[in-house]
């Protein structure tokens, strides 16, 4: 039996039908001769047979203009047919010829690279093939009960070595099954406390978001009694301007009157002593209109004054009712924001300085002293 070099299917573009697209290339070297066989595989008692020796070798080399030695031929000549079966050469065989050639394609054209040629084997040849192909086979034949031996003893191994470990894996399950029992048991318990937990964290998260708007609530109404303290303020200053205006008036009044009642001394003790002066008295008396106009205008603008002082006065006993109010509104808010601070200390145990520091701020913040009335 001679060792085979290659042997693999090939793909092969024939020129007749006859012969299958597939072929099975068969090659070995025995005693410096190169026998390669193209075997049909669809038929495999049919094929065909290329010997190349050394000596014969030398007439292929001139031939083709080859530039290897015997051996490295052989070499190449397996790496072209393995190049085939991978598709990066083309391999084309002429039945009519018998010429098998390998056919290197490319962008600009098509390069022959080696061109053997096969013929039908005779009677000896088929023997020979046979009796290779009864070797191989007698000899694939031992090497496969070998194997089967083998495998057999491996696969009874296995099967002790499977019937321990399925003993072993049956065991270790059964512990992993009461453990995980055990597990679940415990997620299911941690599950529940979870689910409690986190309800009451949701509750603690809507009255924290109560506790926030009512504390935004409470600083609106801070803010806004203090634009009131402030609107009160400057109604104050006003009232006080109006007050001072007042007594500016009834200063000047008192003037007018005081001016006025020496004119009409004057014009008296004038009537008395002097009847050539009525142009002088005319003149006085019309001084005297204008003076008697602008003290009633004086007077006017007093009066209204004064109604302004009293509607003043009216709109500050209003607002102290309304200071009232507020402190009463303060009240129940301090006692609100005492509930909320129960509560918040009864979940957060350990913010309690801060939630007592941020009440006696509220409570400081939230202080509202009215301011006395204008006397």
């Amino acid at each position: 039996m001679k060792d085979s070099l290659f042997n693999e299917r090939v793909p092969v573009q024939c020129s007749s039908d006859a012969v299958s697209s597939i072929l099975t290339c068969d090659i070995t070297l025995e005693n410096d001769t190169l026998q390669i066989k193209l075997i049909d595989t669809n038929d495999i008692f049919k094929f065909y047979q290329c010997t190349i020796t050394g000596t014969s070798y030398v007439h292929l080399k001139n031939e083709q203009e080859l530039r290897v030695n015997f051996e490295n031929f052989v070499r190449k000549v397996i790496e072209l047919f393995y190049q085939s079966k991978n598709g990066r050469m083309k391999a084309l065989f002429d039945k009519d010829s018998d010429r098998f050639i390998f056919v290197e394609q490319n962008e600009f054209r098509n390069i022959v690279r080696l061109e053997l040629r096969f013929k039908v084997p005779d009677e000896n040849d088929y023997k020979r093939y046979l009796a290779d192909m009864i070797s191989r086979m007698e000899v694939t034949g031992v090497k496969l009960r070998k194997e089967n031996v083998q495998l057999k003893e491996s696969l009874r191994n296995l099967e002790n070595e499977m019937g321990t470990r399925v003993a072993d894996l049956t065991g270790r399950n059964r512990v992993l099954d009461e453990h995980l029992c055990r597990i679940k048991s415990k997620m299911e318990s941690m599950e529940k406390e979870n689910d409690s937990l986190v309800g009451e964290r949701e509750e603690l998260k809507k009255r924290m978001v109560e506790i926030e708007k009512e504390n935004s609530t409470y600083k609106f109404e801070i803010e806004k009694k203090k634009i009131e303290e402030y609107k009160k303020e400057q109604e104050f200053l006003r009232l006080k301007e109006v007050e001072e205006c007042k007594n500016g008036l009834e200063k000047e009044i008192k003037v007018a009157n005081d001016i006025i009642r020496k004119l009409r001394d004057d014009l008296k003790r004038q009537n008395e002593g002097k009847e050539n002066m009525s142009e002088t008295i005319e003149k006085l008396k019309d001084e005297n209109e204008k003076l008697v106009k602008s003290n009633e205008d004086t007077k006017k603008n007093a009066k209204e004054k004064e109604d302004k002082i009293r509607g003043l006065k009216e709109n500050l006993k209003r607002k102290d009712e309304r200071i009232k109010n507020l402190e009463m509104d303060k009240k129940q808010l301090i006692k609100k924001m005492e509930e909320a601070k129960f509560v918040y200390n009864h979940f957060y145990k350990k913010r309690e300085g801060e939630i007592s520091s941020v009440s006696e701020s509220q409570n400081s913040t939230f202080s509202v002293h009215p301011e006395s009335p204008p006397r």
